[in-house]
């Protein structure tokens, strides 16, 4: 394509830019940090553009979608100055499918920079080191619930641990215990056998190995 032709290529107004965004939101089912990135960017540059055209504000607050919204944007300079919030609400809560509370996370994601006015060219970035920061603040959220979390192990049932739970009672046994520590699991104890007074108290007769035969010293030849 000639470069003079891409200078007379129509720039595509911010409303339909902000209707692009809302039919992809609509097909899906979760909003991944990917989406939120480049739906939050096409976002920002609708509401740019909507700041700084009148036009395009008289047209975004006559679209029929607004028509039965209080809280609707009007043609007037102090409504044309909350246009990022409007375009949040428009690509994110009018649809029929969309889920509004999404439009909380790109106000997170976009709030800031609006306030500053943050050019377009650096709204991308400004929104992955956002993305980034909650990223590491969910990962510590994580881990100090782990950290909180109630201790425990399970009992892996055996004879032996059968036979202690079959009488009431609080008592004191010597036992053999097993550990196992598996990779994503609980761990687990097993006993693997009881001491000899446990054993004589369960009338248990503990099998002893045979003695071996002593050898017959030098002095007894």
């Amino acid at each position: 394509m000639p470069k003079n032709m891409k200078l007379l290529k129509r720039k595509k107004p911010p409303t339909e830019k902000l209707m692009e965004v809302r039919d992809k939101f609509e097909k899906l089912f979760r909003l991944e940090g990917t989406d939120a990135l480049k739906s939050g960017v096409k976002i920002y540059h609708a509401a740019l553009q909507l700041s700084n055209d009148k036009d395009e504000w008289q047209l975004f607050c006559e679209h029929e979608d607004w028509q039965h919204h209080r809280q609707k944007p009007q043609p007037k300079p102090e409504s044309q100055k909350e246009a990022l919030s409007f375009a949040i609400k428009f690509a994110t809560a009018l649809g029929t499918a969309t889920n509004a509370s999404w439009g909380r996370k790109f106000n997170d994601l976009l709030r800031d920079a609006w306030n500053r006015q943050l050019p377009s060219t650096e709204i991308k970035a400004h929104i992955k080191a956002i993305q980034e920061t909650q990223r590491v603040k969910a990962a510590e959220t994580r881990n100090k619930r782990r950290e909180n979390a109630p201790k425990t192990v399970t009992l892996t049932p055996t004879q032996y641990s059968k036979l202690l739970l079959a009488e009431v009672g609080e008592y004191r046994v010597k036992a053999d215990l097993k550990v196992f520590v598996r990779p994503g699991q609980k761990p687990s104890f097993e006993i693997a056998g009881l001491g000899k007074k446990a054993l004589r108290r369960f009338n248990i007769v503990k099998p002893e190995k045979p003695k071996s035969a002593k050898k017959p010293t030098s002095a007894g030849k």
